[in-house]
């Protein structure tokens, strides 16, 4: 669609403030939404929030939250912290609380959305920018604001991935003022979740490798040199990026890197069998399937579904995704035969990511689960977008052009709304279970204000659990909000992949045990406990019952922590 149209209508800016708003406004729905009734992290969402806690501290995040990766002894974690890095300063200006977070992942959504508009502007003008909202807007419906607002690492990178695709696509056809856009986001993608590794670093080669061809072909002229002088700075960010992972890959042993290629390599038992190609072949078109997208039918499985669910080749069942592929070859049939480079290398950045994504998937151990391939989405979603686009540059009728783009901004705006209604109804899953614990966390530290342990303003907590339930998903919580309230809060040493140094304690520097017991019976066995004080009581009407009791040391606890303080 040529630009001399866009300049004939509306100015860029106020068509980039309405598209934005298209977008923005599910976002700040679901938000408003989030307010009432008040939720608290719980599991791998408090651990992540206390990483972004630790962002201004003595004790900076250097990797990603924990994930599944055990080698050497070791349980790994995701590459690296940037997401904890860019959360921090919207989530201290909003308020540090589980609230706050939620909008910082919010806003986090929100630039990378605002960046792809912007760069489908640089790349295709009104036109393609109005097709990257609809593209987007597809993608935020079928995923669900819910998972935009929840600040978990598997959903933080989807739009990103998405941003950096285009992105890598604009310094094939030369725009290199998008090479420093795509170092960030293919890194922010890459170091919060390992499954973006491969395809990240599939893409980074294709980058450079152009670079390199493109500045060796101009290298008696300015051209060269620019390219060599953007190349070097995106480099130099790149790597700067990257410094927290590689100081904690070079002093620690074993790296986290080297646990992660461990992990790949050599699998546990525990890690599961790795998936088929029969059936990541299955899961990857499932991926494709753009009416999936449509139906919002992308909802991660219940622990019973995935052990059940059967992932073999059903090509039957995956007629939409093969429409999408045949669809997107007959695109590149079209632009190859038209000799149309921009076009070819938009497709040649959707094949490149389509295709790694598959061998990704090929490395999944045990369950395929659906958020380790939630990226998959954000490549389904640019496929359609470089095939709409083939098929509506290279229309033989120009003068469908303005109807063309009307169609588009009628098919936006329809999302829009879609997308708006379901931010209406935006709701966190673990709700109940979280103001459960908030309440918890409430009337324990109502208790330990009376200094129970009579260790005044030097009690250091031991917090611990007793939950066949929930396993430790609240008591990340708890101890959490325990700590947003002033309280020396850490838990042992086990669960230090998790909760990092700086968050657990050795028994015998503790004044006193918090242990959160969870179901009648526990609760009962525990008051019979000598030594064990009820401090707090939540009967949540959907779940069970929890409660905090308060642990005195064991003497002998109690003499090692003299010594230890007296030495």
């Amino acid at each position: 669609m040529p630009e001399a149209d866009d300049e004939r209508s509306l100015p860029r800016w106020l068509v980039f403030a309405g598209l934005g708003a298209l977008i923005v406004v599910p976002l700040v729905v679901a938000w408003t939404v989030l307010h009432d009734p008040h939720w608290i992290a719980l599991n791998d969402l408090a651990q992540i929030e206390m990483r972004v806690r630790d962002v201004a501290t003595a004790h900076p995040p250097a990797l990603g939250p924990p994930g599944r990766f055990e080698a050497y002894g070791e349980i790994g974690s995701h590459p690296g912290p940037m997401a904890f890095y860019v959360l921090w300063p919207a989530y201290m200006l909003l308020g540090a609380d589980g609230w706050a977070l939620q909008g910082a992942s919010l806003l986090l959504q929100a630039v990378a959305a605002g960046l792809v508009v912007w760069v489908a502007f640089r790349r295709g003008g009104t036109g393609l920018a109005v097709a990257a909202t609809g593209a987007l807007l597809l993608l935020i419906h079928g995923l669900g604001t819910d998972r935009m607002a929840t600040p978990w690492n598997p959903n933080l990178p989807v739009l990103w991935w998405m941003l950096t695709l285009l992105a890598v696509w604009s310094v094939l056809v030369g725009d290199l003022v998008l090479l420093p856009v795509a170092a960030v986001a293919v890194t922010f993608c890459m170091q919060a979740h390992v499954s973006y590794g491969l395809p990240g670093v599939g893409l980074i080669l294709l980058t450079a490798g152009w670079l390199i061809a493109h500045r060796r072909s101009d290298s008696d002229t300015g051209t060269g040199r620019r390219v060599g002088r953007w190349a070097l700075a995106s480099l130099g960010l790149m790597l700067a990026l990257w410094l927290p992972p590689l100081v904690q890959q070079f002093t620690q042993d074993p790296g986290n890197m080297t646990i992660i290629v461990g992990n790949w390599r050599h699998a546990s038992e525990e890690s599961g069998d790795r998936i088929s190609v029969a059936a990541a072949t299955d899961v990857w078109l499932e991926h494709i399937d753009v009416a999936r997208l449509a139906r919002a039918d992308t909802t991660e499985y219940t622990a019973e579904e995935v052990l059940h669910t059967d992932h073999g080749l059903h090509l039957g069942q995956r007629w939409p995704a093969l429409l999408l592929l045949a669809a997107w070859i007959g695109a590149v049939t079209l632009a190859w035969r038209r000799r149309d480079s921009t076009l070819l290398r938009f497709h040649l950045v959707v094949g490149v990511a389509q295709l790694l994504g598959l061998v990704a998937i090929t490395r999944i151990l045990g369950p395929a689960w659906r958020y380790l391939v939630l990226g998959s989405w954000a490549t389904t979603a640019v496929m359609l977008l470089a095939t709409v686009w083939t098929v509506v540059t290279l229309a033989p009728a120009p003068r469908w052009d303005r109807r063309i783009l009307a169609v588009g901004v009628a098919a936006a705006v329809g999302l829009g709304v879609l997308a708006t209604v379901d931010a209406a109804q935006t709701e966190m899953e673990d709700i109940t279970l979280a103001r459960a614990v908030d309440r918890l966390a409430v009337r324990t530290d109502d208790y330990l204000a009376d200094d129970p342990a009579g260790c005044a303003d030097q009690c250091h907590y031991l917090v611990t659990y007793s939950d066949p339930v929930n396993i430790a998903s609240p008591v990340f919580g708890l101890m959490l909000e325990l700590n947003k309230r002033g309280i020396d809060a850490k838990t042992t040493r086990d669960k230090v992949s998790s909760v990092r140094d700086s968050r657990v304690m050795d028994r015998e520097f503790a004044s006193a045990e918090i242990s959160m017991v969870v179901t009648d019976k526990l609760i009962a066995k525990s008051k019979k406990l000598a030594g064990w004080t009820e401090i707090a009581y939540v009967d949540p009407p959907d779940g069970h019952p929890m409660a905090t009791f308060l642990v005195e040391p064991e003497p002998e606890v109690k003499e090692a922590a003299a010594r230890s303080r007296g030495g």
